[in-house]
């Protein structure tokens, strides 16, 4: 069965679709935003029926999301309806019989409004953003508009803050600065982006460079211990009270004549794992709980450091147990994984990768559901970036997808419930540069959201920063720029949480002043 489309651009049917009728009846056709939705009835059973949407672009004749199935039911006992509401999105009714009697009746929304609508003008614009952005500040505001560093965060995992602050003053060995370190903080909805008028300032004595997580500011420095032996310590300030807590020496470090190297970390609700070179050839790995001063039992890691190429990257998600790290490390030319057990030291899933090769660039990733391994890219001598990716299903990198590295600049990857998205950067012109995500199905390698550009921005004029809240989505902070005054600052939602109802994380931070989780630790 094909399906033709004509448009007010032409009066010419051309052909759309074609599917099995067999195995797909056509259900309905409903616009969505500028696109159109077709709806399917898949017959998959004698008793199961399977509903499901796909969304094309009208004017290029393309799919922009791939079919997606959102219900299965058995025709004989249940049924169900759905209705589009303008600027709403479309909603679903779904409900048992048992003649003359209905139960269950369920209503739920099949699919958010798209956000169709631009924010922004020449220096920059948001466009396709889940929640358009919404200025927040008054560019008098300068304690925001004039600080070196604005910053989209939250104090909680839960909580949308727009932080500002200048350079961090220095500190002396006890954790505490010549002068008060001022973070400036606002509130923002994460449901609907509205903001109080006014804004709390935190004036604490701050350790140096601090990010800030579960509402402390956290820094971690090298220091000599009372035997001028050089350790690696933390420093905690809680920013709403100043109480700060004792410096806690993390390191048991006895050759004075060699310096703990900071490799890796990762925070896994409130504890902080930290990995580091303990000596030439060693990588050591303890844990602390926000907040406390007590160091978690240290535990080793079957590394081999001596290789001058060594690289090494943690990562952490919800596929995890809630006391399990995955590692991965580059060593003597090939590239190695384990998931480490910070509490017991077990070390699980510890294997190498194949079809990896030295000109690779690889990071590893943690999904919210089943999948966690590598995702890699190599980009030939032709101009051509391909990237591959493993899982924990296999050991073995395979081919996910190929883009042009003149004009498609893979930035960084992010967990999007069970599956990866993949960050571009796109110069288009000598000024102007685009952001893009696309979202891959890790157990088909398929897209399930082709590549959707969400910011254009000239950087001589704008800024921008990412955050993630877990059950929350992907939030994007923009703003004008002339020199260190901003103006225009705008929070939006580029991507609401994935449909499974399972949270978004960070993967990879490419470049530490556009894109945070919480501010950067190291």
């Amino acid at each position: 069965m094909t399906y033709f489309i004509s448009s007010n651009i032409t009066t010419e049917l051309v052909p759309l679709q074609t599917v099995n009728a067999t195995t797909h009846q056509f259900l309905s056709m409903r616009q969505f935003g500028g696109d159109l939705a077709l709806f399917y009835m898949n017959s998959s059973t004698s008793n199961a029926t399977v509903a499901s949407y796909e969304i094309w672009d009208v004017s290029a004749l393309k799919i922009v999301k791939n079919k997606t199935d959102f219900l299965t039911y058995d025709p004989n006992f249940a049924r169900f309806a759905f209705y589009n509401i303008p600027q709403g999105g479309m909603y679903g009714l779904v409900y048992e019989t048992n003649w003359p009697y209905l139960k269950s009746v369920v209503v739920g929304q099949i699919l958010n409004n798209p956000s169709n609508s631009t924010f922004g003008d020449s220096a920059y614009t948001a466009t396709n953003w889940a929640k358009t952005p919404f200025k927040i500040l008054k560019d008098t505001d300068y304690s925001f508009t004039n600080a070196s560093t604005l910053l989209l965060g939250g104090l909680n995992t839960s909580d949308l803050n727009v932080f500002a602050y200048n350079l961090a003053v220095p500190v002396d060995e006890k954790n505490a600065s010549s002068a008060d370190w001022n973070l400036f903080t606002k509130s923002v909805s994460a449901k609907d982006l509205s903001t109080n008028s006014y804004y709390i300032t935190y004036q604490f004595n701050a350790p140096q460079y601090a990010s800030i997580a579960f509402g402390y500011a956290v820094s971690i420095d090298i220091i000599k211990d009372t035997n001028n032996v050089s350790q690696a310590c933390l420093y905690q300030t809680k920013v709403d009270s100043d109480i700060q807590i004792p410096r806690v020496i993390f390191t048991s470090n006895t050759n004075s004549s060699y310096t703990p190297i900071l490799i890796g970390s990762a925070l896994v609700g409130k504890t902080f794992v930290f990995f580091y070179q303990a000596a030439p050839s060693v990588v050591n790995y303890i844990s602390i709980v926000l907040g406390e001063s007590t160091v978690g039992t240290e535990f080793t890691l079957p590394i081999l450091v001596s290789d001058p190429t060594f690289q090494f990257e943690a990562a952490r998600g919800a596929a995890l147990s809630s006391s399990q790290v995955f590692t991965a490390w580059s060593e003597q030319g090939s590239y190695k994984v384990a998931v480490v057990d910070f509490i017991t030291g077990a070390i699980t899933s510890y294997g190498i990768i194949r079809n990896y090769e030295a000109t690779f660039r690889c990071s590893p990733y943690v999904t919210d559901q089943k999948y966690y391994g590598l995702w890699c890219t190599n980009t030939s001598s032709s101009g051509l970036t391909t990237v591959y990716v493993s899982s924990k299903a296999t050991t073995e990198l395979v081919k996910m997808t190929t883009v042009n590295a003149s004009t498609q600049i893979i930035q960084g990857a992010f967990a999007y419930g069970g599956h990866l998205g993949l960050y571009y950067i796109n110069p288009s012109s000598y000024n102007a540069t685009v952001l893009s995500y696309e979202i891959w199905d890790l157990s088909t390698l398929t897209t399930l959201s082709y590549k959707t550009d969400f910011l254009t921005y000239d950087q001589s004029q704008a800024g921008w920063n990412i955050y993630t809240i877990p059950q929350g989505g992907l939030y994007g902070i923009v703003y004008k720029q002339n020199g260190t005054l901003k103006s225009d600052v705008a929070v939006g939602q580029i991507l609401d949480i994935p449909t499974s109802g399972r949270s978004i994380t960070s993967v990879l931070v490419v470049d530490d002043s556009d894109y945070a989780d919480f501010l950067p630790l190291f």
